[in-house]
């Protein structure tokens, strides 16, 4: 079926469609430092200056965690040079403390320092699986990421966990919009906001990577997987919904 703006079923169960998991820590490596690059500003940067976070895998031991600590340690200004003597990028290369690039360089090593801490991806898995349940009372694998790893917030945390198929999402501006729009949670809080997309999904049921990337898709109107455009949709879903809903 095709909607008058492109969008058909098999073009959203590809964008609902997880990818799968890594099996070693090199891919969970890799998945993180992407997460991060998603930042304010950051991935116009890294982008622009070298086209993919894959071509760091030179340099970061084939994004080997561990290798990759022992490389450079907590040396992040030896991942700055080594980056713009061997990779070159594109544009300015600012080195100032506050310019991108020497801040993704410390995301860099921390991320190391964090996934070196397990012995394998399955290792990781069990640990986030151990506290994965959301609970009020307990701290979140996303908050314990984000705390762990500099420049990337919960937010970017929750990405990337969301993209291993965990419980929650990521609770940006348009998830914000939308839910506190329909009053689906009490507040704008992340922890409220997950809380609310883990019990949409289990009254649906699915599961809550969907629920988070269909409001997404609303908000946004990005179907990045194609060269489908529809607008963001947020302002008329709200409308809409709330006519439904009486």
């Amino acid at each position: 079926m095709l909607s008058k703006d492109g969008v058909t079923e098999e073009l959203l169960e590809k964008h609902l469609r997880l990818k799968k998991r890594p099996s070693h820590l090199n891919g969970l490596y890799r998945r993180l430092l992407g997460s991060a690059k998603n930042a304010n500003m950051v991935a116009g940067v890294i982008e622009g200056g070298i086209g993919s976070v894959d071509k760091l895998g030179p340099l970061l031991c084939a994004f080997n965690p561990k290798a990759t600590v022992h490389k450079y340690g907590h040396n992040s200004s030896r991942v700055l040079n080594d980056i713009q003597m061997r990779l070159r990028p594109k544009g300015k290369f600012r080195k100032s403390k506050k310019s991108v690039w020497p801040k993704f360089c410390k995301t860099i090593l921390s991320s190391a320092e964090f996934l070196a801490k397990f012995d394998s991806a399955e290792d990781f898995y069990s640990w986030v699986n151990s506290i994965s349940r959301f609970d009020e009372s307990k701290r979140l694998p996303a908050e314990i990421v984000s705390e762990n790893v500099e420049g990337i917030g919960f937010a970017l945390a929750c990405d990337f966990l969301k993209g291993l198929g965990y419980i929650g999402g990521k609770p940006d501006v348009h998830i914000r919009d939308i839910f506190w729009g329909l009053q689906l949670s009490p507040s704008r809080k992340d922890r409220d906001l997950l809380a609310a997309i883990q019990r949409i999904a289990e009254n649906v049921p699915c599961d809550p990577h969907s629920v988070d990337k269909v409001f997404w898709l609303v908000g946004s109107g990005k179907f990045y997987l194609s060269d489908v455009r529809i607008g963001k949709k947020k302002k008329e879903f709200i409308r809409r919904a709330k006519e439904q809903l009486g």
